[in-house]
């Protein structure tokens, strides 16, 4: 039984979270929080496996809810859901950094939301399902262009698949390599961040002027890739 403790400041979105998730049997609501200050207390009394943590809340936000986290011994898996704006993209690379484990991107339209529970339900047991571990590298000194080139495309229930194929990758694969990710503009930053913490080679989301190098990975910047 994976437990979740679920973080917003909006009723509505509490119960459509808790409704949603409750469908599977294996998800388990053990609390929800309005902000921060609460969620922290929460997290302490119930031990949850896991946290759906929005980012703008009164009281505490949920950035300052990670940097607090950074402290702890021992934490929950972490679920950022971010809304579609360019605000929130930056808020949720800036998660991502803190230790958030993965983010999603909450529906515009409220009539809309229900819509995402199937995703919901599979981004938290996917998430419960990653081991912690940390990444060694070997350093990459003057990395030479690459002559041998992968590239890997990915849509709609792709990040799930690439986490497990970049966390498997040798750290001397002898090629560059050039993914693409169907995604909102500005959500690849965060993506890429977060790639890059699981993958044994390095990850940055492109910018203008980059080389394809030998062991390193660009992820597409949305909106720029066909």
């Amino acid at each position: 039984m994976v437990k979740v403790l679920v973080i917003d400041d909006s009723v509505f979105m509490r119960t459509i979270i808790r409704d949603m998730l409750t469908k599977d049997s294996s998800i388990e609501i053990v609390g929800t929080a309005s902000n921060g200050v609460e969620a922290l207390d929460k997290i302490k009394s119930l031990s949850p496996d896991l946290i759906t943590l929005d980012i703008e809340m009164p009281v505490m936000d949920g950035i300052e809810v990670l940097k607090e986290l950074q402290k702890y011994t021992k934490r929950p898996k972490i679920l950022m859901l971010s809304t579609l704006t360019t605000k929130d993209a930056d808020l949720t690379t800036q998660a991502i950094r803190l230790g958030a484990d993965d983010f999603m991107l909450k529906p515009k339209d409220i009539p809309h939301v229900r819509d995402i529970g199937q995703e919901l339900i599979n981004k938290v047991k996917h998430i419960v399902s990653l081991p912690s571990k940390v990444i060694t590298r070997k350093a990459l000194v003057n990395a030479a262009p690459a002559d041998r080139i992968v590239l890997i495309g990915s849509s709609a229930g792709g990040p799930p698949m690439l986490d497990t194929l970049l966390a498997e990758l040798p750290a001397d694969l002898p090629a560059g390599i050039i993914v693409t990710q169907h995604m909102p503009p500005g959500f690849t930053a965060p993506l890429a961040e977060r790639f890059n913490r699981i993958s044994p080679i390095p990850v940055k989301e492109t910018e203008t002027g980059d080389l394809i190098q030998t062991g390193h990975i660009l992820l597409s910047k949305a909106g720029f890739h066909t």
